[in-house]
């Protein structure tokens, strides 16, 4: 048996930039403006940043503290969607599993290639 692994993370010693949502677009094929929907998104989120383009997806990281703005900027993209050439949009909150996965030493972060496709805690 597998000793027992307990860990705590202090939230508020994390980056407020680890802790937020992410913003992901489902683009349409041939009309997707990716600088143009970037302008947008940082017109009203100055601190968004690209995470990952894959697929039909691109996905933004806002910060939790720009929570605020985020009204104006769901508003903003619903308005020009078709302009910019995104299907659908959908945010969710970061999880802890990425925040584990950023900050803690040693874990699956950038180890691609190790052979391991899991963790446990």
């Amino acid at each position: 048996m597998l000793p027992r692994i307990t860990l705590t993370i202090d939230l508020r010693s994390v980056s407020p930039a680890a802790v937020g949502y992410h913003l992901t677009l489902v683009r349409t094929p041939d009309v997707f403006s990716l600088d143009a929907t970037t302008a947008l998104i940082q017109t009203h989120v100055p601190d968004a940043r690209l995470l990952a383009t894959a697929g039909a997806e691109a996905t933004f990281t806002l910060r939790r503290d720009a929570a605020a703005q985020f009204p104006a900027l769901l508003t903003a993209l619903e308005e020009r969607r078709v302009e910019l050439g995104v299907e659908a949009w959908g945010m969710a909150a970061t999880t802890l599993e990425e925040v584990f996965l950023k900050y803690v030493p040693g874990s699956l972060a950038g180890s691609e290639g190790s052979g391991k496709d899991h963790f446990s805690v």
